[in-house]
């Protein structure tokens, strides 16, 4: 406060003012005025709310404690508990709670911070927006990763904050705690908003990765390219690429089961189940034969890799989500390609998914997003797969397998007609079959599958004489 008019100073300079409650106090330090401001926001924080009597109360906890105790679903746990410092059945209790892996990891690498050491007295606003700006200023390099260390983006700290904040929302379910106040509360982080990332595959990348793929080491050389593809067709995340095995393949109901989604927490629901396109469905019968067959990988190579004469189990990919990053991105590099992540093939799928005439709700169960609307939890979910099989199959193959197997059917039938007025013409067997050879490329000139329907006449002909004998 200034002096007076009369130019005589203070002997008590500092005041400090409630006005919703009508209290005004002097003091003569600036110190002892916010000791008493301190002293009294507690008291009004306290007042009826069962809060904790007095500020000692609340430098009982610590910013780790509330941290780890979040973690051990929302038990509170404290220094004297034995598995305050046993992470990893803090991670397993965690996970049965239902949070998810990166979520635990964000809080494990907080709590590891000296700034936990502060009580929930002295950890304030300043504070945690310090800790915003310093980890703004941090880099990080992904595991596997070759290249050098990148920024921590804006939206990626708002996301951890986000997450770390729900610790102190879960306090307030503590004793005396009810009116704990958040000092995260209201905190903007600049640049976090806008600008999200709309990168996919652009014309020929989708060639340049596959052709980058031979340059990969050992098995990588296949299983790289396929499980491009394999997120191209099906939108797929790495993580569910990565855990695929072979029993979730339906190959007759033509289905995928995920075992696990990343959006489980957020839909109640425990996996979930898309369609298996044509041609991903063609690259797991083409392995899952070859692995068969001779215990080889597709390909000129013929890579030995397992046993032969049985139909393969378990994981599909025998590598870890480390290593195929970093084989991933390695591809990336030869290829040539600049700012491309292997998340970008799932942008590409939805592009794809959209040419094909999926709506929003067909697409949001390929690609497993959350739909909160009403309108979802009244789905017929297997009609919609049905329905998401046929315009995909339309898609990529001009019909659906029934059309494709109808029209099949039809025009076997006709080159066995063609044959008949052959023979019956008095041609020799084989003039009779070339004749109808000629007149199903003259009746079906614009029909580019007939070729491979004539290739396949011969083993249809062996077939059919198989089932005459």
């Amino acid at each position: 406060m200034k002096d007076k008019p009369h130019g005589k100073a203070r002997k008590l300079p500092w005041r400090y003012r409630d006005r919703a409650n009508s209290l005004t106090r002097y003091f003569k330090t600036r110190k002892e005025a916010e000791e008493f401001q301190e002293e009294n926001n507690s008291r009004k924080r306290r007042t009826g709310l069962g809060l904790p009597t007095t500020m000692a109360d609340l430098k009982r906890y610590t910013v780790r404690d509330i941290i780890r105790s979040y973690m051990h679903c929302g038990n509170l746990i404290t220094e004297d508990d034995e598995i305050y410092e046993d992470e990893d059945e803090l991670f397993e209790i965690g996970r049965r709670g239902g949070l998810a892996l990166n979520v635990l990891l964000t809080l494990q690498k907080f709590s590891a911070r000296d700034i936990c050491s502060l009580s929930l007295h002295d950890f304030n606003a300043v504070v945690a927006e310090q800790y915003r700006d310093d980890r703004l200023r941090e880099t990080v390099k992904p595991p596997g990763s070759r290249g050098e260390p990148k920024p921590i983006s804006p939206r990626t700290v708002r996301w951890e904050i986000s997450r770390i904040q729900l610790a102190w929302k879960m306090a307030r379910k503590w004793p005396g705690l009810s009116h704990l106040e958040n000092p995260w509360e209201g905190m903007r982080v600049k640049g976090s908003t806008g600008g999200r990332r709309e990168r996919s595959l652009e014309e020929g990348e989708l060639e340049r990765l596959t052709g980058a793929c031979e340059g990969c080491l050992g098995l990588n050389r296949y299983y790289v390219s396929l499980a491009i593809h394999l997120a191209v067709e099906t939108g797929l995340r790495r993580q569910e690429v990565m855990n695929l095995a072979w029993e979730d393949i339906d190959a007759k109901k033509r289905r995928i089961k995920i075992r696990k989604s990343k959006t489980d927490s957020v839909t109640g629901s425990k996996g979930a189940e898309i369609v298996l396109p044509a041609q991903a469905e063609f690259l797991l019968l083409q392995l899952a034969l070859s692995l068969n067959h001779d215990g080889s990988l597709p390909g000129p190579e013929r890579v030995r890799v397992t046993k032969p004469g049985k139909l393969p189990k378990g994981r599909i990919f025998p590598m870890t989500g480390e290593a195929f990053t970093q084989a991933f991105g390695d591809v990336v590099r030869r290829a040539k390609i600049e700012d491309l992540t292997f998340h970008d093939l799932r942008r590409t799928a939805n592009t794809n998914f959209i040419q094909a005439g999926l709506s929003l709700e067909e697409r949001n169960i390929m690609l497993r997003h959350a739909d909160k609307s009403m309108n979802a939890v009244y789905q017929g979910r297997n009609v919609l797969l049905k329905q998401i099989q046929d315009k995909l199959d339309r898609y990529q193959l001009g019909m659906t397998l029934a059309e494709a197997e109808r029209r099949e059917d039809e025009k076997q039938k006709e080159f066995e007609g063609y044959c008949e007025d052959g023979l019956r013409a008095g041609l020799e067997r084989e003039e009779a079959i070339e004749e109808a050879k000629a007149k199903m490329f003259r009746m079906h000139p614009e029909e580019e599958e007939l070729k491979d329907f004539v290739a396949s006449l011969p083993s249809r002909q062996a077939r059919l004489a198989e089932e005459e004998a």
